[in-house]
């Protein structure tokens, strides 16, 4: 499958390249009607392509890690970026985000990349899911020697029945669905394959129409956690 995705992703990216060379009137004027279809068909090929890149991350993280692609990496400037690229959705919705994280840097051994598709599954779900006027936050700290990250929301909860199953491949809540937000389904496994490739632990607590709460705990023996200045 991996295979697939990988050989399907550049002829998906062209096409989508070419629907909105074609919407933004770059080939010349088009009709109302013309537009309409166009727009539909972009957004299916955009969603294609989210599902695609997921596919590629999932398999990504099934591989083990080798020290010598570990770097190090600051959370809170991975943090810093992912909220930076979340901004104008936090700005849309009027969604208050309240982070805390240590005055001494992190430092966390990754394969780079990693840590910034961990924050933005966790985080853009919650925006995603948080009503306008709501509210997201994010702590990172140190507890018994690991690190601990913890992102909530105000949003609108998973029920008791669908939580078991929220780190299933393609599993989408009932009120998610019933919300029609764009999703694949892959985002929570790709965040819960990574943590477990760094021998962390993540957990879950929600309560519909309340908030989600994730919780993750990175072991200081696997990740070597070291206060200090992030890599140049």
């Amino acid at each position: 499958m991996m295979m697939v995705a990988h050989e399907m992703r550049a002829p998906v990216t062209a096409i989508q390249g070419i629907l909105r060379t074609i919407l933004d009137g770059y080939l010349g004027e088009i009709s109302p009607r013309q537009k309409e279809l166009l727009s539909r068909a972009e957004l299916r090929t955009h969603s294609f392509l989210s599902l695609i890149n997921d596919l590629l991350d999932l398999g990504a993280n099934e591989t083990e890690l080798v020290e010598s692609k570990l770097s190090p990496t600051s959370l809170k400037d991975v943090l810093d970026k992912v909220l930076g690229l979340l901004g104008v959705k936090l700005k849309e919705k009027n969604i208050e985000i309240e982070v805390e994280t240590p005055e001494t840097p992190l430092i966390i051994s990754e394969v780079e990349g990693d840590m910034e598709k961990l924050f933005t599954n966790l985080i853009g779900n919650a925006v995603k899911y948080t009503a306008s006027n709501g509210k997201v936050s994010v702590r990172i700290g140190i507890e018994d020697k690991s690190i601990k990250i913890v992102v909530s929301d105000t949003g609108i909860g998973i029920s008791s029945e669908d939580l078991p199953h929220v780190f299933e491949e393609f599993y989408r809540a009932k009120n998610a669905r019933m919300l029609e937000r764009e999703g694949t389904g892959l985002g929570l496994p790709i965040v819960k394959r990574i943590v477990e490739r760094y021998d962390g632990k993540i957990s879950v607590e929600s309560e519909p129409n309340k908030g989600t709460i994730f919780t993750i705990i990175f072991p200081e023996n696997k990740i070597k956690i070291s206060p200090g200045n992030k890599r140049k």
